[in-house]
């Protein structure tokens, strides 16, 4: 069996391949399509805020089942979610995939864009999402582990969650 064969391409060899294909064949796990589409570049606001559960739910059964070992991860979970709560108000709000991408992971102009379109949070909670952003916590829980004791603790980021997922999903229901 060749390296082509190896990687799935069964009968392939590298001169047929699609020239969208990128082929690392000492690694064939790493065929990557070169799709020019963004992820998550059309999602609805629904599936945005089934989303945000999703993370949300996963956040809260892994703290309470692995409290202390948990801890990056429920905070990962957590932040994604706030994330994505913010996200499906924006698209509702009318704001473009592209001008909520460009907000990168930034919660605190996030959040602050959410306000302007009428989200209600307490100030400490508005002031923690700026805080998130300004001390890179959502990139270095994900890369920067070490850094651990610098994060904010796990209960303020579930209580942030917890009022960003009330709060969104409140404004968002349809009227009856």
């Amino acid at each position: 069996m060749n390296e082509a064969e190896s990687a799935g391409l069964s009968g392939a060899s590298t001169d047929t391949l699609p020239t969208n294909v990128i082929t690392k064949f000492d690694q064939p796990w790493r065929l990557t399509s070169m799709d020019p589409a963004y992820p998550g570049q059309e999602p609805s606001v629904r599936d945005t805020l089934a989303l945000a559960a999703q993370y949300r739910d996963a956040a809260v059964k892994l703290g309470a089942t692995l409290p202390k070992l948990a801890h990056l991860p429920v905070h990962l979970l957590a932040l994604h979610s706030v994330e994505l709560y913010l996200d499906a108000l924006l698209l509702a709000k009318g704001l473009d995939h592209k001008t909520i991408r460009g907000l990168q992971h930034d919660l605190g102009e996030r959040s602050r864009v959410a306000i302007d379109a009428g989200l209600v949070l307490r100030k400490r909670t508005a002031a923690h999402l700026v805080t998130l952003y300004s001390t890179r916590e959502y990139d270095t829980v994900r890369y920067g582990p070490t850094r651990a004791a610098t994060f904010s603790q796990v209960n303020r980021v579930m209580a942030t969650l917890d009022e960003i997922s009330q709060k969104v999903r409140r404004m968002l229901r349809p009227v009856p």
